[in-house]
């Protein structure tokens, strides 16, 4: 049986392919021009990928259902993206979605959210919220006001090296920032900064003072209770609390080929040592006796 949700989207761009002279075909391309059959097709094949790694996150042998709000909204993001991450991402509410009577709706908003992103800010958060989830766990912490309320450092040549992506040109650091400042629109990072050593050492008020290497350049911020839950919902813990993040003995392992993209080596700011201080002559006055 044919969707008729699809049927109906992609009969729209159909008609809109043929009209103003073409122009839409100008905008999208191939895809305008793709047969009705073929679109449909497409969908129904990211709406499987999405109930398969969901499948992954939940265990379906067990009673439950996901609420038709949620699944609506998980599908409809669904079926315009090929990119990896949104489909993990979106994998991961579906799963979270389910419960014993099928009411929990809370996903409608995750999916909503996870829509609103960029496939970079997806992969950006991954890598970040990773490494926070490593680093808390062998620094052994287990409260989250331990490290929530502190700051995390992360070196851009290595950060560039867990997303996987080239670092040739300013063309990349745009790129990597763009994610970063849509990441903290989204209230997934707060406190943010970014620049060489020498400049967090001076300028920044939570990183003034450390010795950062000045020939290298480093991205620095908060994590949020926004980014938190959207990682947990992304693994299909959505249901579960904010320390579940914390949690050494839950998997967190994504099921997709997203190349050598891994979790980023971050670090407490407050771990990096402060600048050693010159004594001033009045220093060494004060203490002569």
């Amino acid at each position: 049986m044919v969707d008729p949700i699809a049927t109906a989207a992609v009969g729209a761009v159909g008609e809109l392919s043929k009209s103003a002279g073409g122009l839409l075909n100008k905008w999208l391309g191939p895809v305008a021009e793709e047969s009705a059959q073929n679109l449909v097709k497409r969908y129904r094949r990211r709406v499987e990928r999405i109930a398969q790694r969901g499948e992954k996150k939940t265990n379906l042998e067990s009673p439950g259902a996901v609420p038709l709000r949620v699944a609506a909204a998980v599908f409809e993001k669904a079926q315009w993206s090929d990119d990896e991450f949104v489909a993990e991402y979106l994998s991961g509410v579906l799963a979270s979605g389910r419960s014993n009577d099928g009411e929990n709706d809370a996903g409608v908003s995750w999916a909503a959210l996870v829509g609103r992103m960029s496939a970079d800010q997806l992969r950006l958060h991954y890598v970040l919220y990773s490494g926070v989830r490593a680093r808390v766990i062998a620094d052994g912490l287990h409260t989250l006001w331990d490290w929530t309320t502190r700051h995390f450092v992360v070196d851009v040549e290595g950060l560039f090296d867990s997303l996987d992506w080239p670092l040739k040109e300013d063309a990349h650091l745009h790129r990597l920032y763009e994610a970063a400042y849509g990441l903290e629109r989204e209230d997934c990072l707060t406190e943010m900064s970014h620049g060489d050593g020498d400049y967090l050492s001076r300028v920044v008020s939570y990183t003034k003072g450390r010795a950062f290497d000045a020939q290298r350049a480093f991205f620095v911020f908060r994590v949020t209770a926004t980014g938190i839950k959207l990682f947990l919902n992304g693994h299909g813990y959505g249901q579960k609390w904010y320390s579940a993040i914390e949690d050494s003995d839950l998997e967190f392992t994504s099921h997709f080929d997203a190349g050598t993209t891994s979790a980023a080596t971050v670090s407490f700011v407050d771990s990096v040592p402060r600048v050693a201080q010159t004594p001033t002559v009045q220093d060494i006055s004060a203490s002569t006796p």
